[in-house]
């Protein structure tokens, strides 16, 4: 009888654990958006960023509440290539912008030293997104940024230095040395 009734709440626990499992969903162009926009709102709230990206994710239900960094990473290298806000939210000649991107707009450049550069999270850090139809890679990105006058005023010069040298040390490359 004592093992039967342990049994049942065997049972009963392993049916409910299914029934409470998480139900994640594929990102779509929509889900991007918003990740996009909230990882720069989640850290104006004063939240870290590799909080906040896990944060957001989370609520938009693409990871798991017990997602690792390494799963976070997956994630991002999976869909690195969608991970773009398509509202025009920075001027009329900015049509669209991928998360690095955003970060970079949105001043969270902690978000390449706490999440990108991390090796827990295993991010691709030779990914190329597009911008304005041409291919660009992370170290692409930070020498445009340093090397276009009305683009660096917006920075601290001497922080996008450092991230490119840590970009570097660790095997970035631009688009060009890729091929």
């Amino acid at each position: 009888m004592k093992k039967m009734l342990q049994f049942m709440l065997f049972i009963i626990a392993l049916t409910t654990y299914a029934q409470e499992k998480e139900k994640l969903v594929q990102l779509t162009p929509e889900i991007a958006d918003s990740i996009c926009i909230q990882m720069v709102g989640l850290v104006d709230e004063n939240i870290q960023p590799q909080v906040a990206i896990k944060k957001n994710l989370i609520s938009h239900k693409v990871i798991s509440k017990n997602a690792t960094k390494k799963g976070i990473g997956d994630f991002i290298n999976k869909n690195f290539k969608n991970l773009i806000d398509r509202r025009n939210i920075v001027s009329s000649s900015v049509k669209e912008q991928h998360l690095y991107q955003r970060a970079f707009d949105g001043s969270v450049l902690n978000f390449f030293y706490d999440v990108v550069l991390d090796e827990e999270y295993e991010i691709d850090i030779n990914l190329t997104f597009s911008d304005k139809g041409k291919q660009r890679t992370l170290l692409d990105q930070i020498n445009y940024l340093l090397n276009t006058p009305h683009e660096l005023i917006l920075y601290d010069k001497d922080t996008l230095n450092d991230i490119r040298d840590e970009i570097i040390e660790v095997g970035g490359k631009t688009v060009k040395e890729l091929k």
